[in-house]
């Protein structure tokens, strides 16, 4: 079903840029979305407008402006935050969560550009199918949730996720959309621009925007509210009504799922829908990927409270109303729920902050949520609320202001001469100097302590070093005058500097620096969210650090006991990749792989030069296994089939060989010549004659001066025809005279190709060569 137009919207084929406005596809309470098409890319797109129309108009020439001068700054402030959150949702790059391609400023106002998807809303497959199997819901929000700590790692939250916002690709994939009440989690200018709600998917916080805390349990509730609705075919009882029934009757009008749906799904997964539901936010889950793994059945979900054991039946049609005594106002709640074409920002089925005044007449929900609900939640005595009390509290407060009233009038008039002379005489002044000199050492004193925080404050010194730092001389400051203005905003600026801090270091992936910032915060005692958000995410990775670290001296243990690749699931190549999942960058576990894959190439090369061949064979399959690059398994399976080939040729020559041999075994014993020694100087002048042939790729006199092992004489040939630049390195050089021979370790660097691109050579650019004479006393490489 398309949307209305009206005059605030852009009319139907408008050129916005390239972009051919098609029609409306969503309104809401700051924007407009519509379907556009691409004229540039030709491909369809879905471009959200800012657009406050409580407090903007659209001018004739397609223009906004705010409605009142009164009205500019809070429009200003609106248009710059939308740029700035389009241009970091820009940035998400994930499949599940919808595209920002571009945000452009345009007639006065500015514009969001979102990839178009094609496919079915949630709430319409949800009507088609009603109960989801576990299956089915894991598979549609797991991917979305993976998605969304994209966002919340960076600060944001969605804020109006529901069925309609959740799109099902025509290839079943999940699609998040509508970003555009998105905000970040901390703080707000204004209700008027952040106070869209959606009834049954919205928790309690986002009914009082002036609390500042939402978060990603904001998005959690309305996740788990979505998957609430395909298990149970319902919307969960809004999160308002049950604020009001905990006032009038102290109870949770919750229906759990995991009592309507038991034996129906899993019972974690039940539970783990229930957790997320919960009306008070520091009983939510506050890290989503936390929660998917506890939807997953990886992290057990806990047992539901008592009190919700056993919830009342609720029909969706009841009444929202309270006591007159109470909130002085009863009504009820539409249920009008419908969304717009693709499921983005839509005015049905929404309920802004300015609406509650209908609901609770004379009444700032604020005043509920920061004290009354707390404390009747929290206490099961105090969920009755008596109405006697009440009406009672007038009568009391009047009789207290007239006994006020009376003694004050009392003291003013009664005859004071019994205990003060009506002129002070000389002694009696004398008296008080010490009273004024008194207060005046305080002044300097409170004043040179606030000095002191001051310079603290500006030099960093927030809480340390111990007794010097401005926290410390705040809190004395406070010590002399219990309600100095400076020092009470001074140590609110310390609380702000050392968020600012954490926060920073935290998305920076400095967790030293995080933990530092988080012991000064809990060092002033500051009972913010973040602080207790960001231990319990510092504490998961240190979790993980710490088990990465015991997984690496399991890894070393295992090669060691040459568990390299068996037996399965225990063996050091496993070990090592298991490490690699959860830190990629890990380099003693890259380290220890790439060892690995040197053992099996050495292996091979040792294997082949004996003639092992079923053995080489066998490592070759070894080494496609643990990823040896390609190019190398390739030379080696060259050099096998070459030694194949030799086999079967000195298997042919095997009779002729044996008569030769017994014809000339006198001749080779009477001729047997002695082996010269070997010294320095004989062994650096060959290598050196060989690394000059291997860079000069002179293939002829590599071949006349060495003694090869089986397919290292097509290896000469092919690096020298595929590489026209090549540099070696000789190192590790070791004579070894008693058994006149010499080592050196060769290895092939800076390789350029026959196109002049610089290649990057694997394993088999290092390889180790021995320098001994031969049978006819001639010094030769063996390699």
């Amino acid at each position: 079903m398309e949307l209305r137009t009206n005059k605030n919207s852009l009319h139907d084929g408008y050129m916005l840029h390239w972009y051919e406005i098609q029609k409306v596809i969503g309104r809401g309470g700051f924007g407009i979305t519509y379907l556009a098409h691409d004229t540039n890319l030709e491909r369809d797109v879905a471009i959200k407008e800012f657009m406050p129309e409580e407090f903007a108009v659209r001018e004739s020439d397609s223009t906004v402006h705010p409605k009142t001068g009164d009205q500019e700054k809070l429009y200003s402030w609106g248009l710059d935050r939308f740029i700035a959150e389009a241009r970091t949702l820009a940035k998400f790059n994930h499949p599940n969560i919808v595209r920002v391609q571009s945000v452009f400023e345009e007639n006065n106002t500015a514009y969001m550009v979102m990839e178009y998807a094609v496919g079915k809303d949630l709430s319409k497959v949800y009507k088609n199918e009603p109960k989801f199997t576990e299956e089915q819901l894991l598979d549609t929000f797991i991917p979305i949730l993976d998605g969304l700590s994209l966002v919340h790692n960076a600060g944001f939250i969605h804020r109006d996720i529901k069925p309609a916002n959740i799109y099902i690709c025509r290839n079943n994939a999940p699609l998040l959309l509508d970003f555009g009440s998105a905000r970040q989690s901390m703080g707000g200018k204004t209700k008027a621009l952040t106070s869209l709600v959606t009834i049954g998917y919205a928790p309690y916080e986002q009914y009082n925007e002036g609390s500042g805390k939402q978060g990603p349990w904001t998005d959690i509730y309305a996740l788990g509210a979505s998957i609430y609705v395909g298990i149970t075919g319902k919307k969960p009882i809004d999160a308002l009504f049950r604020g009001g029934s905990f006032l009038e009757k102290g109870l949770d009008t919750y229906e759990p799922v995991s009592v309507l749906a038991k034996g129906e799904y899993s019972d974690n997964f039940l539970l783990a829908v229930d957790k997320a539901l919960m009306f008070k936010i520091e009983e939510r889950p506050k890290n989503i990927l936390l929660w998917a793994d506890m939807l997953l059945g990886k992290i057990v979900a806990p047992p539901l409270p008592d009190y919700m054991l056993n919830p009342p039946v609720i029909d969706e049609a009841t009444e929202l109303s309270w006591s007159d005594t109470e909130l002085g106002y009863s009504t009820e709640i539409s249920k009008n729920a419908n969304s717009g074409t693709q499921g983005l920002v839509d005015a049905h089925g929404k309920r802004t902050a300015g609406d509650l005044s209908s609901v609770i007449k004379n009444k700032d929900v604020s005043a509920v949520d920061n004290g009354m609900l707390e404390t009747i939640i929290k206490k099961p005595e105090n969920r009755k609320i008596e109405k006697t009390q009440n009406s009672r509290l007038p009568i009391v407060l009047s009789g207290f202001a007239v006994l006020c009233l009376v003694v004050f009038m009392f003291w003013l008039f009664s005859d004071s001469s019994d205990s003060v002379e009506v002129g002070e005489n000389k002694s009696a002044i004398e008296s008080r100097k010490p009273v004024v000199e008194q207060v005046d050492k305080k002044k300097i004193k409170l004043n040179s302590l606030l000095d002191k925080a001051k310079q603290s404050e500006n030099i960093k010194n927030y809480v340390k070093p111990n007794k010097n730092n401005a926290y410390y001389f705040y809190q004395a400051a406070l010590k002399i005058e219990g309600d100095n203005e400076v020092a009470i905003k001074g140590l609110k600026n310390i609380e702000n500097q050392l968020l600012r801090l954490v926060n920073l270091a935290y998305e920076k992936n400095q967790y030293e620096a995080t933990q530092k910032y988080l012991d000064h915060l809990k060092l002033i005692g500051s009972n913010s969210i973040d602080v207790k958000f960001l231990q319990d995410q510092l504490d998961v990775i240190n979790e993980k650090d710490r088990e990465v670290a015991l997984s690496l001296v399991h890894a070393e243990k295992q090669l060691k006991n040459e568990q390299f690749i068996k037996p399965e699931s225990d063996n050091a190549f496993y070990t090592y990749n298991k490490v690699l999942k959860q830190q990629p960058d890990n380099q003693r576990a890259l380290e220890g792989i790439k060892n690995i894959q040197k053992y099996y190439v050495s292996m091979f090369e040792k294997n082949i030069s004996k003639f092992r061949l079923v053995e080489a064979e066998k490592n070759i399959t070894v080494m496609k296994q643990i990823r040896v690059s390609s190019a190398d398994i390739e030379v080696m399976q060259r050099a096998l089939k070459q030694s194949y080939k030799k086999q079967s040729a000195q298997k042919s020559d095997k009779p002729r060989k044996k008569i030769v041999k017994k014809s000339v075994v006198k001749k080779t014993v009477s001729n047997k010549i002695k082996i010269k020694k070997l010294d320095i100087h004989q062994v650096s002048k060959l290598i050196g004659q060989f690394k000059a042939a291997l860079q000069e790729r002179n293939t002829k006199k590599i071949k006349q001066m060495s003694q090869f092992v089986q397919g290292r004489s097509q290896f000469v040939e092919q690096l020298h025809k595929q590489y026209r630049k090549i540099n070696v390195r000789v190192s590790n050089l070791n004579l070894i005279a008693k058994e006149k021979r010499a080592k050196a370790v060769i290895e092939l660097t800076d390789l350029i190709d026959k196109n002049g691109n610089k290649v990057t050579p694997g394993n088999w650019s290092k390889f180790e060569i021995i320098l001994r004479y031969n049978k006819q006393n001639q010094l030769r490489v063996y390699w």
